[in-house]
């Protein structure tokens, strides 16, 4: 398990590899594609940014056997990753 958080300069898509990779203890490359589970491009599109104060966007999913909840806050992007 484990709680990572970015930078909001973060994309989302690259946040949930790095995340997941660490936790998993792998390296991203050996990871299936994230495309196989969510569209990464939706992802990041959602997650990029806030559209109200106090507003936090939320994204649950599975990925490569791990529970994955991505969340946006206005200075960081937090990923947080359990089996």
């Amino acid at each position: 398990m484990g709680q990572h958080d970015y930078d909001v300069d973060h994309t989302a898509s690259l946040a949930v590899i790095n995340a997941v990779s660490a936790v998993a203890d792998r390296d991203p490359t050996e990871l299936p594609p994230l495309y196989e589970t969510i569209d990464p491009d939706a992802l990041d599109a959602l997650l990029s940014e806030q559209t109200e104060t106090g507003v936090r966007p939320e994204v649950s999913f599975s990925y490569d056997g791990y529970a994955v909840t991505v969340v946006r806050t206005e200075t960081q992007l937090s990923v947080e990753v359990t089996e």
